[in-house]
Order: C-alpha cells, then structure tokens, then sequence
C-alpha cells in the first residue's frame, strides 16, 4: 500500500587554544523545500546549536551516518565528499544507483553534513525514481540492510530516519536490533500538529525528535510524550538536487540536526545510551522547566552535549546562582582529582581554594565560570548572576550515570533569612520509551542566610534509564539533572 509525500569570542579562543595544546505498509517523507536563497549563510541553526565551537571538540571524524530517504545526488560537489557511495543501495528500484530523483534526501544529508562534517552520510533510497512515496517492503528491506553492513562497518552509529509510516511490528524488532548494536536511531516526529507522534518515531528504541521555531515549538510539529528532544525546524538553509540553496521546513530536518549532533558524541567513543543521555543532558530547556511533550528534554545544542559528554562526573556546583555584590559565593568543583584552572567571560573576582572558586565583590551581571583541566581536556561551567535582590539558589545535581564512586550533591545558597517553597518533580523512561512524570511533591523550607552544600555516595543498580529531576523555587528559577538512574 502506497501513501502520497506530503559566546562569547573568549570562550572561542580559549577553547581553540586548550584544544589544540591537549588532546505491508507506506510511508511519506515530513518535510518541504520552500524556496532558493543564494548562499549558505551562518546565523540559523548553527548558532542555536553552538557548532563553531562544537566543532572544535568533534565534527564526526570515523564515524557512518545512514539516511534512509529518498537517496542523494551524489554529482553535487558541495554533497559528494561527505557521502559514503560504496555502501548506498536503491531499494525503490532494486539496484545500487542511489541518485535522489526527489529531492528531500539530498536536503536531509545536506543539513547532517552540516552539523557532522567529518562524518560519512549513506543514503539508502526507498522510494521508487522519482516519486513522493515508498513502499514499507522496501523500507523493512533497508533496515535489514542497515543490519547486515555493521559486523564489517563498525563505524555505523547513527541511522536517520526523517520519514512516516503505518505501525509495523517488524519496523520495531529492527529499530530494536539496531539499538542493541549500539546504533542510535533518530526519527521526525511528524508534522501534522497532532499530540502523538508519527510511526517510526513512536517505536521504543527510536529517539523522536520534534520541531523548534525560534524558542518556540514548530506549529506543525507532532509532540507528545514519546517525543525525546527537539531541534531547529524551519529556516533551515539546504540543498536542493539542482544545487542551488534553498530554505527547507519540517520535522525531518530536526531529525537529520539531532543524528549529526549523535554523530558528533559517537566520535569521543560512546555508547548508544550515553550518546542518548548526553543529547538530552546537553540540550536547552525550553517551554515549561524540564521535561514537557512539546520539547522533550529540550532544544538539542551540539556544544553542550559534547561538552557534558567529555568531562563526565567533572562539573561545577551550582550551575547557576545569583548573588548580591557583598555575598561571597563558592562554585564547587565534583568528579576529579586532576588539577584545575579557572577563567571567566567576563571580569570576575575569584580566589581558588582546594578545586573551589571563591567570587566576590563583581559588578552587577551575568559571568560565566569556567573549570578546566587539560589531560584529559574536561570542561565544566557556572553561570554566576549578581543583582541587587538575588533569587535564592537551590540546585540537585547528579552526575550522569549513577555508579559507585559517584557522588549526588545538593546545593542552596539563601540570600536572606527567609522560607521558601519549593517544587520537586521526576521524570523518566517508561519501557515502552516514552516519559512520565512519576513525582510531583511541593514542600516548604526555613533557611537562614548563607550557604548549604552537601553529597552522598550513588547507589548503583541495572538496568539504567534516561531520568531527569526538577527542583524549582518559588520564583519559578529551576534547576535539573538528566542523567541515567536505575528504574
């Protein structure tokens, strides 16, 4: 059965100088070509995601992407070096000539190769010439495909799939399959505003990925609570088979940022669940605090993720605080041993003291803190907020997987004597994939002014999910921790 188509400058430099001194159904395609604009330019998505410097870090290197689509035209010089041909199959047509007669595929890889420039793309065609629709045979026949490539191409990690289906079972059994080979699996959530998403982005191990527009969901993005994280869907500069740029919209290309930005992770060495753990670690909450139907855990940002990912249990505690002018704060460092140095976006007055940073006596504003060490090259920061009438702090931070040696802390710096109420919530992984808040508890504390800062050993238990714990103040300032716990 056949359906129709429908940061600063500082941080830059510094980060490029440490860098570089250390280390039987249908389906349809969701997304539309809108029109041809000139050039490339930066200024989209790139900055939303922080890829000038998450490229400093990771571009993809030794790493495969497959797109399964509408293919690719290869004979465009701008796509050709980033795909990977000796391994793209046409299974519309039966033959191994992958050239995309359509369109979408070729703008999906080109949004990939954008975000993932060192990676390899392999186009894997579905659909049949020319035309706006594939069959699910041959869909279920270029995931077995997919299968049968990773005993000999270990560099597969990531496969893109930024299309829509009827519910097939076999579909999931080799979503599945590919999880289980430590393959991420992202999905477009669709585009018709509904509030579930679309087949295969419901399936269990599939990471749904919705719609952005600017801080704001996608008007016709799907959401619901199967939906993982979100990432840029309109405005989104493409290439079109002719070769000339064009402005591209939908879900699916929020899905080929989201597998460039695994593809990035997959480069530092790691596993599916910690490439799915550090998308959504690293991604920038939006709408309501924490995990919601529209965003999932958040706007994925490549920096972020790839920054979380490589320092691990070295972090900054807390991540954010506001303080007055006379207050001195501590900024303290958890997860290593190794030796630290510190540095701000901006003056900042700080003394260090046994790996904590004592900042005291700045102007009013927004500082960003840095802690770094350099082998191995970790990176953790704080963004410290000085005003005349500071919020209270209260933060609960976990380390990304809980195991033995790990240490949860919690955080609260009170300006003043005062109570303050409080509003807790969790999150996590169901079995089927999708996520529920389990916990809602509001609670009041007195506190007098000053400082509590507290840790405790991590209990360890298998297996682990993706959960995520909320912790909000009365002013509506919120602090989370997504990282992976026993259920």
């Amino acid at each position: 059965m056949y359906h129709t188509l429908r940061k600063t400058n500082v941080v830059f430099c510094f980060l490029w100088w440490l860098i570089l001194t250390t280390y039987c159904f249908g389906g349809t395609f969701p997304g539309r070509l809108l029109y041809a604009c000139g050039a490339f330019k930066n200024g989209r998505f790139e900055e939303t995601l922080e890829l000038k410097l998450a490229h400093l870090i990771s571009c993809g290197r030794n790493v495969a992407i497959v797109d399964v689509d509408s293919g690719a035209n290869y004979l465009l010089s701008d796509l050709r070096e980033h795909l990977e041909l000796s391994l793209s199959y046409d299974f519309g047509d039966d033959d191994s000539d992958a050239m995309d007669l359509y369109g979408h595929g070729t703008a999906v890889a080109s949004v990939i190769a954008k975000v993932a420039p060192c990676a390899k793309i392999v186009p894997v065609k579905i659909n049949p010439g020319g035309e706006a629709y594939f069959d699910s045979n041959a869909f279920i026949e270029a995931l077995r495909y997919v299968l049968s490539l990773i005993p000999d191409h270990p560099e597969i990690r990531v496969v893109n799939l930024s299309i829509s289906l009827e519910e097939n079972p076999e579909v999931d059994r080799l979503i599945t399959r590919l999880w289980s080979e430590g393959v991420v699996v992202t999905a477009a959530a669709g585009n018709e505003a509904l509030s579930k998403v679309d087949f295969p982005a419901s399936s269990p191990k599939a990471l749904a990925v919705s719609g952005t527009s600017g801080n704001e969901p996608y008007a016709f993005s799907n959401t619901g609570n199967k939906v993982f994280v979100s990432a840029p869907a309109d405005n989104i500069e493409a290439l079109y088979p002719s070769g000339s740029i064009g402005l591209v919209e939908g879900t699916s290309f929020s899905s080929a940022i989201a597998a460039g930005v695994a593809a990035l992770l997959a480069e530092k060495g790691l596993t599916a669940e910690e490439i799915k753990l550090y998308l959504a670690r690293g991604s920038t909450d939006l709408g309501y605090p924490g995990y919601d139907e529209a965003f999932g855990f958040g706007r994925v940002n490549a920096f972020e993720s790839l920054i979380e990912a490589i320092s691990g249990n070295y972090r900054l505690v807390p991540r954010r605080v506001t303080v007055t002018f006379s207050d001195i704060v501590k900024v303290h460092l958890t997860g290593s041993t190794e030796h630290t140095g510190f540095f701000s976006s901006r003056d900042l007055n700080l003394d260090v003291l046994n790996n904590q940073a004592l900042i005291s006596g700045s102007v009013n504003g927004t500082y960003w803190l840095y802690g770094y060490t350099q082998n191995p090259f970790k990176l953790a920061r704080s963004e410290i907020e000085i005003a005349q009438f500071p919020e209270a702090t209260f933060e609960l931070s976990f380390p990304p997987k809980l195991e033995e040696g790990t240490k949860e802390c919690l955080f609260i710096h009170s300006p003043r004597e005062e109570s303050y109420s409080l509003f807790l919530k969790t999150t996590e992984e169901t079995a089927n994939g999708s996520f529920e808040t389990n916990s809602e508890d509001l609670f009041t504390l007195n506190l007098p002014k000053g400082e509590i800062w507290s840790c405790w050993n991590s209990s360890h238990e298998e297996p682990l999910i993706v959960k995520e714990v909320l912790l909000c103040s009365h002013g509506a300032v919120c602090n989370r921790s997504v990282y992976l716990g026993a259920r």
